[in-house]
């Protein structure tokens, strides 16, 4: 089961439903909701080659964008690793180096500074046109991808075995 795919089930039964509150001004219902992580999660994959079991680091303040980008992780088959927006930038840049993330995504793309991420990591920012451009590009409304654990390297828990039911007594 993938987490994303409760977003797309509550989209499809009350798209017009708020979803998303900036304080008491409502951001998103719903489908808007939907609609962006789904556009994110396709331009995650085609624009940033995001594969299942990749890692997503997230190092901002509490913000709709970032429960945009989580959806949007895990419609791509990405996890995210959230890092608390109060360590020093050295502290993050650590965390999204240990948990081998391939992008962090903050506020405008700058806030780990100087601080040099791993080989193969990039910053981008929520606060940018890029990002913006990244929402706008939804091509289809595509279901959440279905993970089973062979799309996480380095799992070693084996499936549970399906059970036939009982016949009633």
């Amino acid at each position: 089961m993938n987490i994303a795919q409760w977003l797309y089930a509550r989209a499809r039964l009350t798209p017009d439903a708020p979803a998303l509150f900036q304080g008491s001004t409502l951001v998103a219902d719903y489908g808007q909701f939907v609609a962006q992580a789904c556009a994110l999660a396709q331009s995650l994959k085609r624009d940033h080659g995001i594969q299942p079991g990749d890692r997503i680091a997230l190092y901002m303040p509490n913000r709709t964008e970032l429960l945009v980008l989580m959806y949007a992780a895990w419609w791509a088959g990405a996890a995210v690793v959230p890092i608390n927006y109060k360590l020093h930038a050295k502290e993050a840049a650590w965390i999204a180096d240990n948990a081998q993330a391939t992008l962090v995504f903050t506020d405008d793309g700058r806030s780990l500074g100087d601080v040099s991420l791993p080989p193969g990591c990039r910053e981008l920012g929520v606060d940018t046109a890029a990002f913006a451009s990244m929402l706008a590009g939804a091509q289809a409304l595509m279901p959440p991808m279905a993970l089973g654990l062979a799309h996480w390297p380095g799992c070693s828990i084996p499936p549970v075995p399906r059970v036939a039911p009982r016949a009633s007594c």
